[in-house]
């Protein structure tokens, strides 16, 4: 799996490995070593007997997502968000960002799946890469209509609960965090998750124990 996003991308990464690591052999990157040294790393420091693994990219000028993503080939390729930060290095601008995001699902295996935003401002955009990369899309958001909709999120004196809908099956879990921004986090993360045919059970059991992270 590869994650990217402009933000949100470390702490998804991480509750997918958590999700992995409950189903067998699994490999991850270490806190947000993302970059064009990180990403390689990673892959070199994988064990031979791993049977699945997630690689967080990231970037901070045009043209370092596509290599990176080449380099992993994942199965399946996620955009947490797509928001103004380094705008700088973009001519114009979000639109600019949102097309590097996008630039992950280049290197997605065959019949890969693309698991994306539906709702944020460049959603066309991330949708007409995932397409031309042949990708099987999957969708999180709060409308109706997507593969994994946020119906509630609750923040509680232990983190948050959520109500959802996944693929049309009703779930209401529980999270460790209370931030409403967890509601959509937590969907990707379990979109990912099954496509890397990990069970339903196994990702909401990771979420409910998945700390947040140092900072």
């Amino acid at each position: 799996a590869a994650v990217t996003g402009s933000v949100g991308k470390t702490s998804v990464t991480q509750a997918i490995a958590a999700g992995l690591h409950l189903a067998g052999r699994a490999h991850s990157s270490v806190k947000s070593y993302n970059n064009h040294i990180g990403v390689p790393l990673t892959l070199a420091r994988m064990p031979r007997s791993t049977t699945r693994a997630v690689f967080e990219i990231g970037m901070n000028a045009p043209g370092e997502i596509a290599p990176l993503s080449k380099m992993v080939r994942p199965h399946a390729a996620c955009v947490t968000t797509v928001g103004p930060v380094h705008i700088e290095a973009f001519a114009n601008g979000e639109a600019g960002v949102a097309a590097e995001k996008a630039s992950i699902f280049v290197g997605l295996t065959p019949g890969g799946v693309a698991v994306l935003n539906g709702e944020v401002d460049f959603a066309v955009v991330l949708d007409a890469a995932a397409r031309k990369a042949g990708a099987r899309l999957a969708t999180f958001g709060t409308a109706a209509g997507h593969d994994a909709r946020l119906v509630d999120f609750r923040p509680d004196d232990g983190g948050g609960r959520v109500k959802a809908e996944f693929y049309g099956k009703p779930l209401d879990f529980t999270l460790r965090q209370s931030g409403f921004h967890w509601g959509l986090n937590s969907l990707c993360v379990l979109l990912m998750l099954d496509a890397l045919d990990v069970p339903l059970e196994t990702g909401l059991a990771a979420l409910a124990d998945f700390q947040p992270l140092a900072g």
